[in-house]
């Protein structure tokens, strides 16, 4: 499977173990970093029951692409949890601006639910007066995952176990009038039992929102938690399921080491400047241990070659040839052979031109936007060439 496009991407990267979660926690923590539609905590502006949570971090790898840029969701340091202690409705959503017809989303999570016979409605996307939602209830000894809507929960159900790391992807389709759920074994992506669906009442809307969390308590509570990790979107195809992608790299990329802060060497051509280009070598490229945070970065654009993209990074080295001779004073005042006139007239000792040599630093550097990202992924990032060059920032003549 090739890297998986998406609109957005929850990677929880703000906030820090314990903090509970808040407008601008939620705000922080997606990819691209200003989406049009911006996430907020809900009902209030900081959660009751609802946390990051460091142990929520990604289990599993699988690359993802959104807004150009490539993520490892193996890369993520934490995620959130909800505590089922209390009758609380806690939830990250975001309201759309244009609402999609079809929509699709997918996320990482595990749950300790095992109270019998209780219902609880969580994670999913909602429209006006309809919805599709992550139903778990447990009885007979096994967790079941439903499908819910307006017209109740589905006929057949997915059977998963307590505290163990799964993938759900859920899609909301108003063109087909259903909701569809798919849940896979994260440690093997293999999927659990059978997609379920379940028809929508009516004539539904279009997608109003999504939500990750308890979207409604149902009056249900007990001594459990769930935990999320990473969550993906689709609006622009709606692709379902919605998995993370597992393809390596493009045939062919390059790595180019950046600098992350200023250089101290006195020479131009050996002092980057923060965000300037050092170096560029093939995929696969072992850098040395001092290459790395804090000093540097590695940015990896996919699709290209290392030829092409050397001249990004060599220093740029002018030479001029003076039409002026190297002169100096022939005369001094104790002379008196020589008028005064010629005094201070100079005179040509040689007939060998001055050659200037004018240096100029790296004439590119990237964006502090795309620099910042990459600092806090862990200082290598993965883009492709339109979203590298579209960062580049051409630098002023010294």
């Amino acid at each position: 499977m090739a890297v998986t496009d998406c609109d957005l991407y929850l990677d929880w990267h703000t906030g820090s173990d314990g903090n509970l979660i808040t407008d601008a926690i939620a705000a922080g923590s997606c990819r691209p970093t200003s989406p049009v539609d911006v996430p907020d905590a809900y009902p209030g502006s900081t959660l009751t029951a609802m946390k990051i949570e460091s142990d929520s971090a990604s289990p599993i790898s699988g690359l993802v692409k959104c807004d150009g840029v490539t993520y490892d969701i193996g890369d993520t340091t934490q995620g959130a949890i909800y505590s089922h202690a209390s009758n609380y409705e806690d939830m990250v959503t975001a309201d759309f601006t244009t609402a999609p017809n079809v929509m699709s989303m997918g996320f990482l999570f595990k749950t300790g639910l095992h109270e019998e016979w209780e219902w609880h409605a969580l994670s999913g996307m909602v429209g006006s007066g309809e919805w599709a939602l992550l139903a778990p209830r447990f009885f007979e000894s096994a967790l079941h995952l439903y499908l819910h809507t307006s017209l109740g929960y589905s006929g057949s159900a997915i059977i998963i176990e307590n505290n163990t790391w799964y993938w759900a992807t859920i899609q909301y389709n108003r063109t087909a009038g259903y909701g569809y759920l798919a849940v896979y074994l994260a440690s093997t992506m293999e999927q659990v039992g059978s997609t379920v669906s379940l028809a929508f009442g009516g004539s539904p809307s279009a997608v109003s929102y999504w939500t990750v969390g308890q979207h409604a308590s149902q009056g249900n509570t007990e001594a459990s938690s769930t935990w999320y990790g990473p969550v993906i979107f689709d609006w622009t195809d709606g692709t379902f399921p919605l998995l993370p992608g597992t393809e390596e790299q493009p045939q062919d990329w390059v790595e180019i080491l950046v600098r992350a802060v200023d250089g101290t060497c006195y020479d131009p051509t050996a002092n980057p400047l923060r965000g300037m280009p050092v170096v560029v070598k093939p995929k696969g490229h072992v850098w040395g241990s001092g290459e790395g945070p804090p000093e540097y970065m590695i940015v990896k654009v996919t699709s290209v070659t290392p030829d092409f993209m050397d001249p990004y990074a060599r220093p740029r080295i002018e030479e001029k040839v003076s039409n002026l001779f190297p002169r100096s004073e022939k005369y001094t005042l104790t002379d008196a052979r020589v008028a005064i006139r010629a005094f201070s007239k100079p005179f040509a000792e040689n007939d060998r031109p001055i050659k200037l040599r004018l240096l100029r630093r790296r004439e590119f550097r990237l964006a502090e936007s795309l620099l910042n990202m990459t600092a806090d992924i862990g200082g290598t990032i993965t883009v492709t060439p339109d979203r590298f060059q579209q960062s580049l920032i051409r630098t002023a003549i010294r």
